[in-house]
């Protein structure tokens, strides 16, 4: 398991420390999915919002949107012990009144509204191209439907990045005009599909767009009031009652028509995923509540360890909030000249335990021995 591990201090993290323009090795598939649950030990305090933001996307190469609604340059101060990746994502995102959208391949930081639509509206916009390409020529429907890289520089227009997409496709802009003048900061993302990327730019203006007949014309246009995908379900006839009251107490907003036989839903992409797993567990009888997790052992962790001008003191307490346990005499440390509150900065990425902590103990002066999930420290032989 790999534990990400952060502690960053003081307001001089600016957002210069990112370099946008990195091009960064991103996850995709089942490792961009198990990444996003590992956990996260992290504190910032009086940290740049998109500062944190981005340096974890780097960090973990989880491709990462930053809505332009949201304040970057918000001042924050965030403590989280053992939270997911993702659930880390949404905090940040959350100190700005905002909130997170995965989707398959990206993590997307908003406002509240456009997070909640995000996923429904690439979805639906992912079934209409899929829909008209499969009536175009093999070379149109290759150009529709093949995923590719999503790249703009500092000060690059929203307009210039559709038009660089549009003109990747061989597609003509109408109504152009509705994207106003902006000038972003510089992203890099993976190879991604037309819906997706075009919706991660156009959804924060309020717009989504559409294909004519010939695959030929992208029009810009408002997004609808109400969006919504539809699914249906097969269902045993015994569980139909006891699903439908379940569907209108625990999902009240998702819309629903039940036969003797089948479930027609509409409702967001969210919506109908947790109904997809309330029918599941309904219809099988299993529970989907996770087990206490334990300590995973030392010996099977990776780390990731971020400190800057931090008191040894408070990495020590940070780490122990993965369930590593320290053992030392602080007066010992210190009558061999060790100052337990002596300001340290590491920067590690994906490490074994003991390549941290020779990085971390051996300038002080720190011998540590690994006992389980102990770590036993004393004085190194340059103590007094």
């Amino acid at each position: 398991m790999r534990w990400i591990l952060i502690l960053l201090l003081g307001s001089s993290l600016g957002a210069a420390e990112v370099d946008e323009s990195a091009s960064v090795a991103w996850l995709s598939g089942p490792k961009y999915e198990w990444t996003l649950d590992q956990p996260v030990v992290a504190t910032w305090k009086n940290a740049e919002l998109r500062f944190a933001a981005k340096s974890l996307s780097q960090q973990r190469r989880i491709p990462l949107v930053f809505d332009r609604r949201l304040d970057p340059n918000l001042v924050f101060t965030l403590e989280t012990s053992d939270s997911a990746l993702r659930d880390t994502f949404g905090r940040l995102a959350a100190a700005a009144q905002g909130s997170v959208s995965v989707t398959s391949q990206t993590v997307y930081l908003g406002p509240l509204a456009a997070a909640g639509r995000l996923r429904t509206l690439v979805a639906l916009r992912h079934a209409d191209v899929q829909q008209l390409a499969a009536k175009l020529s093999v070379n149109r429907r290759k150009s529709l439907t093949e995923r590719r890289p999503l790249t703009w520089q500092n000060l690059d227009s929203p307009l210039e990045i559709v038009q660089r997409i549009a003109a990747d496709r061989n597609l003509r802009i109408q109504h152009s005009e509705r994207l106003p003048h902006d000038l972003w900061a510089a992203n890099d993302l993976p190879p991604i599909n037309l819906a997706e990327g075009l919706t991660l730019i156009l959804i924060q203006y309020d717009l989504t767009f559409r294909l004519d007949s010939a695959g030929t014309t992208l029009e810009l246009i408002p997004i609808p009031e109400k969006i919504a995908l539809e699914k249906k379900w097969p269902l045993p006839r015994a569980k139909v009652e006891a699903i439908s009251r379940a569907i209108q107490e625990e999902l009240p907003q998702v819309v629903t028509a039940a036969s003797a036989e089948e479930l027609v839903a509409q409702g967001t992409q969210e919506q109908l995923e947790a109904l997809e797993q309330l029918i599941r567990t309904m219809t099988s009888g299993t529970s989907s509540k996770k087990k206490p997790n334990t300590p995973t052992p030392l010996a099977k962790r990776r780390l990731t360890f971020q400190a800057k001008d931090a008191p040894l003191s408070a990495v020590l307490e940070k780490i122990a909030g993965t369930g590593i346990q320290f053992v030392y005499d602080w007066e010992e440390l210190k009558q061999q000249g060790i100052d337990i509150d002596q300001l340290v900065a590491i920067d590690v990425k994906d490490v074994p335990p003991e390549e941290l902590f020779e990085k971390l103990f051996s300038p002080l002066k720190i011998d540590f021995q690994i006992d389980g999930l102990k770590v036993v420290l004393s004085a190194g032989n340059g103590g007094k």
